[in-house]
C-alpha cells in the first residue's frame, strides 16, 4: 500500500492524521511517514488500514440509508411530500 493510498483512505473519510492515527492504533508520526512513503506499513498495519475503511464506509452509508421520522406527521422527513 503506498502513500498515497493510506492518504486517500484518510482523506475520503475527512480524517486528520491524528485521529486516522488514533483509529488505527498507531502514532500519527506513524502515518504522516506512511504517506510520505518514508516507511511501509507491516502486512498488519495494512490489514488494519482496509478494515478500518470498510468500517467507515459502513457508517457513513447506515447514515445516508437513515430515516428520521418529522415529529408532526410521522413520515419519513427526507420525503418531500411529508407535512403536505
Amino acid at each position: 500500500m503506498t502513500g498515497s493510498e493510506i492518504k486517500a483512505v484518510r482523506t475520503k473519510h475527512e480524517l486528520s492524521v491524528t485521529q486516522f492515527a488514533t483509529q488505527l492504533g498507531v502514532a500519527a508520526n506513524t502515518v504522516y511517514r506512511w504517506e510520505r512513503n518514508e516507511i511501509t506499513p507491516s502486512p498488519l498495519a495494512e490489514g488494519r488500514i482496509l478494515l478500518v475503511d470498510a468500517w467507515l464506509d459502513e457508517q457513513a452509508e447506515a447514515k445516508t440509508n437513515s430515516i428520521t421520522l418529522c415529529p408532526i406527521c410521522g413520515a419519513d422527513s427526507n420525503d418531500p411530500a411529508h407535512c403536505r
